[in-house]
């Protein structure tokens, strides 16, 4: 298990809002993040349809972005 698959979403959008990220790129990123269905392949098959309510989606190259954003955002008082 990855550190990335236990952020909790509200904390990014709260962290996007403190970097004062436009409203218009957060919507397009809850876009992304909220309601997304996704399937697990094994090597009997794909699992039905579900839905990730934690976590930022493994192998999306913005996931990285975020989780650095998110932890710079939490960690600001001890810089």
């Amino acid at each position: 298990m990855k550190a990335c698959d236990r952020v909790i979403i509200e904390i990014l959008w709260k962290s996007l809002e403190k970097k004062d990220f436009r409203i218009v790129y957060i919507k397009v990123i809850m876009d992304v993040y909220e309601g997304a269905p996704t399937s697990v392949r094994t090597q009997s098959g794909a699992t039905d349809n579900f839905l990730i309510t934690i976590g930022l989606h493994q192998g999306l190259t913005l996931s990285s972005y975020l989780f650095t954003l998110v932890l710079d955002v939490l960690t600001k008082h001890i810089q």
